[in-house]
C-alpha cells in the first residue's frame, strides 16, 4: 500500500485516540463480570454520551438492576446510577447512553455537524478493546482492584509517561478506506504483518471481535476537530479543548472475515443523536418546550 508508512507514523503520533474509548464489563447471572465492548465517549450540543454497539448490551439486559461496569484502578465502578438512560437503535446497531458522569482522565470527542472535505481518505484509524487484549470473564471472587494494579505499567503516549494496566489494552487499527455513505462506513484491515502502537509487529494481527462500539477516524493536517476533557467539578466545566487532526467518521459495529470492518458513518450517528436529544427533551421538558427549544428542523429531519 503506497502511503503506509506515512500512516504508521500518524499512527504512532496519535496513539492517544484511545483516550476516546472505554472497556466496559456487564454481570452475569452468576455474579461474574463479563466483557461487552467498548464505549466512545463523545460530546454533542453541550451534552456528554457514550455510545456502542447495541449487541453488546443484550434489550432483555436489566442495566439497573445488574450493572455496567467500568474496571480501574479502584476497582469495578458500576456506572448504572449515573446513566439518566439508553436509547437502542436496533436497526442500525447502535445504543446511545445520555449520561451524567465525566471521566476525569479520558477525552470527548466533540462531535459538530462541520464535516471534513475527506476526500482524500485513504485509512481509516480504529480504536477499540478486543477480547485478546481483555478479559472475557472476572470470576466474581476475584478482586478487581488488585487485578488491576497487579498490570499496572508506565508507557509513552503523546510525549507523556501514562501509566495503564495491561488488563484491557486498546487496539488501533489502519484500517484501508473503502466506502462511506449516509448509513456506513466501511474499510479493509490485513490482519498478516500488522503493527501495533503498544506490541509492534505481528505476524498475525489481532482479532477485531470486541472492538465493537470503538471510535472510527480518518486523518487530515489541513483541518481540525476538537476534543475536550479535564472536567472540574467545582466550575462544572471542562478546563481544556484540544485542536486534533483527527476527525470521527463514525462507530465500529461489526467485521466479516476478520478484515472487512463496518461501522455506523457520522452523518448517521449525529441523525441518531439528534433524535435522542429530542426524545430526552420530551422527557425532560414536555414537547411543546422540547419542541420550541430544539426547533422544527429537527422533527422533519
Amino acid at each position: 500500500i503506497g502511503d503506509y508508512v506515512d500512516y504508521l507514523d500518524w499512527y504512532h503520533e496519535y496513539g492517544y485516540c484511545e483516550n476516546y474509548v472505554l472497556p466496559f464489563y456487564i454481570k452475569q447471572d452468576c455474579g461474574n463480570l463479563f466483557f461487552a465492548g467498548t464505549l466512545t465517549l463523545v460530546y454533542y450540543k453541550e451534552r456528554p454520551y457514550f455510545i456502542t454497539a447495541s449487541h453488546c448490551i443484550h434489550d432483555s439486559y436489566d442495566y439497573k438492576k445488574n450493572g455496567v461496569f467500568l474496571i480501574s484502578k479502584h476497582g469495578d465502578i458500576n456506572i448504572s446510577e449515573y446513566i439518566k438512560g439508553l436509547y437502542r437503535y436496533s436497526e442500525y446497531d447502535i445504543l446511545i447512553m445520555d449520561v451524567k458522569i465525566i471521566i476525569s482522565d479520558h477525552e470527548y470527542i466533540v462531535i459538530d455537524e462541520r464535516l471534513g472535505s475527506g476526500s482524500d481518505i485513504d485509512f481509516l484509524y480504529i480504536v477499540g478493546y478486543p477480547v485478546k487484549k481483555s478479559p472475557k470473564v472476572i470470576h466474581k471472587t476475584i478482586n478487581v482492584k488488585d487485578l488491576y494494579n497487579s498490570k499496572l505499567t508506565t508507557q509513552s503516549i503523546d510525549g507523556h509517561e501514562k501509566e495503564r494496566s495491561s488488563i484491557n489494552q486498546s487496539l488501533i487499527l489502519i484500517s484501508k478506506f473503502e466506502e462511506y455513505n449516509d448509513r456506513h462506513i466501511i474499510s479493509y484491515n490485513d490482519l498478516s504483518n500488522a503493527e501495533y502502537f503498544y506490541d509492534g509487529k505481528k505476524e498475525k494481527g489481532y482479532s477485531p471481535k470486541g472492538m465493537s462500539g470503538g471510535a472510527i477516524f480518518y486523518a487530515d493536517k489541513k483541518e481540525y476537530s476538537y476534543s475536550i476533557g479535564g472536567y472540574d467539578n467545582e466550575k462544572k466545566e471542562f478546563k481544556k479543548q484540544k485542536e486534533i487532526n483527527l476527525h470521527f467518521a463514525g462507530i465500529l459495529i461489526k467485521h466479516q472475515n476478520e478484515k472487512m470492518l463496518i461501522g455506523v458513518s457520522r452523518d448517521k450517528i449525529i441523525s441518531l443523536l439528534d433524535k435522542t436529544i429530542l426524545d430526552i427533551l420530551n422527557k425532560e421538558y414536555g414537547n411543546v418546550l422540547a419542541y420550541f427549544e430544539y426547533g422544527k428542523s429537527l422533527l422533519i429531519s
